[in-house]
């Protein structure tokens, strides 16, 4: 089997694994958001959020040099990966120390007990070993493998927070220690199946993956604070129960985001091999054929926002309907500068991009400030999208500075995010008139399954092929051989 029918059909089900997964925690956000208050949900909103911040500040997220090793490091990548999970438990264990001994200011300062501070720090020192396992998995293409274990992390937590909001009294306790110790535990396993592949600790691995994740790192940190401080500023300008209303709406976006990180997952190596063997026509291809689709995704979502926030909250949360269309559009540009982004890293120039991301962050953070203390949680979400469009505009600039600019269509990339914020704007309008918004559905509907009969030979032989090039034909009109 060629390279890039193994990456096809990897691909196609470490997506599908992902987004069944991610899919598990939308669809049992209902019953969270059911079971727990608006003031608890937010509670929990800001409880996640700095799990998700400081995970990358006190693990350094080496995992994400498993990606560029796995080229300089063929025959030695679980060396490397054992390596460089000694030093992030290391690193971790480090910060640990420090925390307990100015525990009362830190959670003080983070909202939480020192119960729920030890419960993060155990996920810290076992969560790089699941990324690292699902990273290497996919570069060898064992899509079951990595399939298996996404699913079984995913029900372990959400049978767990289910199992421990019914048992205890204090439904935040439940929520948080439900989700996080089935992890820890998990994680545990993974990380000793993944030690003992590791035939030596090696110094040199752990030179190599701090000059690849540090500023990695540091663009990952910036980017979830321009992902995820609204909820933190929210909480603390606003309080509680905003952040609650702002969080559930937020989450809407979850399919979005679950789907774009389940295909770039999919994509990054396969767009790296490209890069590599200098195939930038294909890449570029492909590129245009996947945010084609992306868009009409995007777009489509918006429209059922509405639903989908009466699916997940309820109608305590419809007045927060308005968050949804900036927040996905925010999500549908991310990934237009995914693009860039792994430029930047398969031509090793990370200062940029953590130097990019810091920029963003720090406008969005003073945004966040000044219009959230002014008009309320729902500035938060268009002060989202300022951030994402100043991300997609400083990674394109470096891209070109690097010489590289040729590798997308960027005049194709910039027209499309112009588009996705005018069907924005539109859309919601559409929120205030309800017949033609589902009128509006109603031929995304029709156009889908038209379009589904007309090319239905050339998806079939996708299937069949588990080739590319039948879709591609479609949107680029190329006749096949013999027609």
């Amino acid at each position: 089997m060629s390279n890039n029918k193994k990456a096809l059909k990897a691909g196609f089900w470490y997506t599908f694994g992902n987004f069944v997964a991610k899919s598990m925690v939308f669809l049992t956000s209902p019953i969270f958001n059911r079971l727990m208050t608006k003031p608890e949900v937010g509670d929990f909103s800001n409880y996640s959020v700095w799990v998700t911040i400081l995970a990358i500040v006190f693990t350094l997220d080496l995992y994400s040099a498993v990606s560029v090793a796995r080229f300089d490091y063929k025959d030695e990548l679980d060396d490397f990966i054992g390596s460089s999970l000694i030093l992030g438990s290391s690193i971790t264990l480090f910060f640990y120390f420090i925390a307990i001994i100015f525990s009362n200011p830190i959670t003080k300062w983070m909202g939480i007990n020192t119960f729920e501070l030890h419960i993060a720090f155990a996920y810290f020192l076992v969560c790089p070993a699941l990324q690292m396992y699902q990273l290497k998995s996919r570069i060898q293409y064992r899509y079951i493998a990595s399939t298996i274990v996404t699913l079984l992390s995913t029900i372990f937590s959400t049978v767990g927070s289910l199992v421990a909001i019914l048992l205890l009294e204090d439904n935040l306790l439940g929520r948080i220690a439900g989700n996080y110790i089935p992890l820890v535990f998990f994680n545990i396993a993974i990380y000793l199946m993944l030690m003992a592949k590791a035939k030596k600790i090696s110094m040199k691995y752990w030179k190599y993956a701090l000059a690849i994740a540090v500023p990695l790192a540091i663009h990952l940190l910036a980017g979830n604070i321009l992902n995820l401080s609204d909820k933190i500023m929210i909480q603390n300008i606003r309080g509680n129960e905003e952040n609650g209303l702002y969080s559930v709406a937020y989450s809407c976006g979850i399919v979005i985001t679950v789907l774009w990180g389940s295909i770039n997952g999919a994509w990054s190596p396969w767009a790296y091999e490209q890069m590599d063997a200098n195939n930038l026509k294909e890449l570029r291809k492909a590129e245009k054929i996947l945010m084609l689709l992306w868009g009409v995704l995007v777009v489509g979502m918006m429209l059922l926002g509405p639903e989908i926030l009466m699916i997940i909250g309820g109608k305590k949360y419809m007045e927060a309907q308005n968050v949804i269309p900036p927040v996905m559009t925010a999500y549908g540009i991310q990934a237009v500068y995914t693009f860039y982004n792994n430029i930047e890293v398969y031509s090793k120039k990370q200062q940029y991009i953590a130097i990019n991301t810091t920029l963003a962050a720090v406008a969005n953070i003073v945004l966040n400030y000044i219009f959230i203390n002014k008009y309320g949680y729902i500035a938060a979400a268009y002060t989202t999208l300022v951030g994402y469009i100043l991300m997609l505009i400083l990674h394109m600039a470096v891209v070109i500075k690097i010489g590289r600019g040729g590798w997308y269509d960027s005049k194709f990339n910039v027209l499309f995010s112009l588009t996705l914020i005018v069907n924005m704007f539109i859309i919601i309008l559409l929120y205030r008139l309800p017949i033609a918004r589902y009128a509006l559905i109603a031929v995304f509907v029709l156009a889908f399954l038209l379009f589904a009969i007309i090319y239905r030979h050339n998806l079939l032989e996708t299937l069949k092929t588990k080739s590319i090039r039948p879709i591609k034909e479609i949107f680029f009109f190329k006749k096949r051989k013999g027609e």
